[in-house]
This record gives structure tokens, C-alpha cells and sequence, in this order.
């Protein structure tokens, strides 16, 4: 789902992983939904829920990438669960 150089996913300028194609963040949280039995509807990424304003209410599941991504999702109070992903 993310480029690879060799063993090694490429990340760019932002210290970013690089997503294969515009699908590949879409297969992902659906791969997770399915695996975790999660509304698709509530998961959002790291970049999705910096943008998203906060919530009283505890409704997103956010995945969050090995690669430039922040811990925020751990502070907010509209978060339920956060999915880690590592390599």
C-alpha cells in the first residue's frame, strides 16, 4: 500500500509514508474495518483528523502511520480507538 525502496518504504518531504496510488489509504482502513469490526464511516487517518474539528462525542477511530504521524489522537477526547499500524 505504501512505496517501497528494497526493504525500506520512501517517505517524502514531510517525512511522510508515500501511498501507492489514491486507493491505497481506502483499501487500508477497509482492510482495518473488516479485521477490527469497525464502522468505515468513523476511520479517518492522522492527516484526516488534524483537519477534523473536535468533538464532545467519542466517534472516530484513527489510524495512525509509523512515519510522520503525531500522537494528538491520544489527547482528544472525540477518539475511541487509534490504530497503530508499525513495520
Amino acid at each position: 500500500m505504501f512505496v517501497r525502496d528494497k526493504a525500506h518504504f520512501k517517505i517524502d518531504e514531510k517525512g511522510k509514508l508515500i501511498p501507492v496510488n489514491n486507493d491505497s489509504l481506502n483499501i487500508l482502513k477497509q482492510r482495518i474495518s473488516d479485521k477490527f469490526n469497525v464502522d468505515i464511516n468513523t476511520l479517518i487517518t492522522y492527516d484526516e483528523m488534524v483537519e477534523t474539528p473536535i468533538s464532545n462525542d467519542k466517534k472516530w477511530n484513527v489510524v495512525v502511520l509509523p512515519k510522520g504521524d503525531g500522537d494528538i489522537a491520544a489527547q482528544r477526547k472525540d477518539i475511541q480507538r487509534t490504530f497503530l499500524l508499525y513495520h
